[in-house]
């Protein structure tokens, strides 16, 4: 069970980049897909691994989920299963080399600051709320939540994205987080430079 963390982002912008920034954010299943920003590889997505009895084995949750079970409240493989069917030292050792690890969960650690993609994602679109240099400006706002802590990476590939030339030179991004018992106790904005 993780501790969430509470993240709120806002970008104020033209009516053309909040459309272009909602269309590049959108995943199939949820309006704020980190894989967007930053995606983790498709072969990682399918590979976990589990440790037992000090030896670690990396598996395919499909072939696992192919698997039938007499036993249907199994989470994880047993050994003997793995014995047989486990990814074996060779891929491992790719993947690690490809893409820094062999797994999603630790992917998704080191790039993504999380363990999983952002969820109960809520979001809005209305007019800027202040006096804004940007005519007929509007405000995009996504409520989302995410394991453990904010999810540094995805923020940095946010900013950097953002800052492309096509987006306007007036458009502001804030992104304020906090744990499940405080108030808002951090905020990135796309002015910081070491977000």
């Amino acid at each position: 069970m993780p501790n969430h963390c509470y993240n709120k982002l806002t970008i104020q912008s033209t009516q053309s980049d909040i459309d272009e920034v909602m269309e590049h954010l959108r995943g199939e299943q949820t309006m704020f897909d980190f894989n967007n920003l930053v995606p983790m590889p498709e072969v990682l997505k399918d590979t976990h691994s589990v440790h037992i009895q000090g030896k670690q084995y990396f598996y395919s949750v499909k072939k696992w989920n192919d698997t039938p079970t007499t036993d249907p409240t199994l989470d994880f493989p047993q050994r003997e299963w793995l014995e047989q069917h486990r990814i074996d030292d060779f891929t491992v050792k790719r993947l690690e080399n490809q893409h820094g690890t062999a797994d999603w969960y630790d992917w998704s650690i080191a790039n993504w600051g999380t363990k999983w993609n952002a969820y109960e994602v809520e979001y809005s679109v209305g007019p800027i709320p202040n006096a804004s240099p940007i005519i007929n400006g509007r405000e995009l706002s996504y409520s989302l939540v995410t394991a453990w802590a904010e999810p540094r990476p995805i923020i940095s590939a946010l900013i950097e994205y953002l800052s492309l030339p096509n987006f306007s030179q007036h458009l502001e991004m804030r992104w304020r987080f906090r744990d499940e018992t405080e108030h808002y106790d951090g905020e990135i904005n796309n002015r910081d430079k070491g977000a």
